[in-house]
């Protein structure tokens, strides 16, 4: 299975659009269409949770020179937030 994918910007904002490729006879189109669905709604998803406020933030992997726990992380942040 093969995806090529493009970013470009629509009318309501960047748009993503996929064509999906694959040698005849190696993938019944049902499991096709079975995979990309699960490809769309996790998409969606993810969009979705990247909307949302306070979305994203820090791990530990982003400060690979301390040695933090995800909740240590999280409670510094939550430190910084109050001071600020």
């Amino acid at each position: 299975l093969e995806a090529d994918g493009i970013v470009e910007d629509g009318p309501d904002g960047p748009e993503l659009t996929v064509s999906l490729s694959w040698p005849a006879g190696l993938l019944e189109p049902d499991a096709v269409r079975e995979l990309t669905d699960g490809w769309v709604a996790m998409l969606t998803g993810l969009a979705a949770q990247a909307g949302r406020p306070g979305a994203g933030g820090h791990s530990p992997s982003d400060f690979p020179l301390l040695s933090l726990a995800q909740q240590q992380l999280e409670e510094l942040e939550a430190e910084i937030a109050m001071e600020d």
